[in-house]
């Protein structure tokens, strides 16, 4: 029972990951799979070390992290999907043929500070994280990839409108993540 609720934790946390890569795929207009698989490894890499690390501070430090690190996952992914949005009505707008790696590493972080909160969590309890931690790197990693080419073929359809559609998708998780937090309070 343990393995399968790793499974789904692991399953949960790679779900942000791949609505921005599917954003992603639907506002490049040429993407070589070697950025394909940089992008898959990247945002794994992230999912799989941000639980480790959480674990590990928690025992260091005792901040009210969770609160804190919701507005700057929400923050970035709202600028990064209001700045596509705004660029995407630009005048000499040109189709985007690949996106920094500074874009990559805030998406990367934004998506896994949920992964960061897991560990901490899996601290407190005094349950093991690495199990978790591997399944949500590869995890994230494989729908990373898959979100990727999805993303691809729905740009196919909706050019025009891409860019847009992708800022919206990361405004969304953004506010999801912003609701989830304090849903209690709001409902």
């Amino acid at each position: 029972m343990a393995h399968l609720q790793n499974i789904l934790i692991a399953v949960a946390l790679a779900m942000d990951a791949f609505a921005v890569s599917v954003s992603i795929g639907t506002v490049l207009k040429k993407v070589t799979y070697k950025e394909d698989i940089f992008l898959s490894i990247y945002f794994g890499f992230f999912q799989f070390i941000m639980p480790i690390i959480g674990w590990n501070t928690i025992k260091f430090i005792n901040l009210p992290i969770y609160g804190i690190s919701t507005w700057i996952s929400s923050g970035l992914l709202f600028i990064l999907g209001a700045k596509m949005i705004y660029e995407s009505f630009s005048p000499d707008n040109k189709k985007k043929t690949y996106l920094s790696h500074k874009i990559y590493l805030a998406l990367a972080i934004s998506t896994s500070l949920d992964a960061l909160l897991i560990g901490i969590s899996f601290s407190l309890i005094n349950k093991t994280i690495i199990e978790t931690a591997i399944l949500a790197g590869i995890i994230t990693s494989t729908l990373t990839f898959i979100g990727f080419h999805l993303g691809k073929k729905i740009h196919n359809y909706i050019e025009s409108k891409s860019e847009v559609i992708g800022g919206l998708i990361l405004i969304s998780i953004g506010i999801k993540i912003l609701l989830e937090q304090y849903k209690d309070s709001i409902f």
